[in-house]
């Protein structure tokens, strides 16, 4: 096999003269027409990614928004009860004694008894005098 390497390309473009600028430009001269519709291709390409990007963004606008709007209406929800609560605990005075329970007091004149219970856990019991 011969490994001389065909050098005949590479000594013919060394042969030739450089290019002047005015070749270079006349070489690299295109019709309008081409040049125009590489603008628009740009532009087209460029109008496609930009619309893209601001669909998504768009889409990743609604559902934060409508994450927001859930989460503002369970809020909502919980503040209506807290204030219905509130207005329970302020007005009612059977509410007011059912949280006392609760937690643990006695109305004054009632005697508090532990009894046994079958799980070996104290129950109270209140009796009123």
């Amino acid at each position: 096999m011969n490994r001389v390497a065909n050098t005949s390309l590479i000594n013919d473009i060394k042969s030739t003269k450089p290019f002047t600028y005015e070749q270079l430009i006349s070489m690299l001269q295109m019709p309008t027409y081409v040049w125009v519709a590489m603008v628009l291709f740009a532009a087209t390409g460029l109008c496609y990614s930009l619309t893209a990007h601001t669909s998504s963004e768009l889409s990743k606008a609604k559902l934060e928004y409508k994450q927001a709007s859930q989460e503002l209406q369970q809020l909502e929800m919980e503040n209506a009860r807290i204030v219905r609560r509130l207005n329970a605990i302020e007005k009612d005075p059977r509410t007011v004694e059912t949280l006392a329970r609760e937690a643990g007091m006695i109305a004054a004149g009632e005697t508090v008894i532990f009894l046994p219970s079958q799980q070996n856990k104290s129950q109270i019991s209140v009796l009123k005098k």
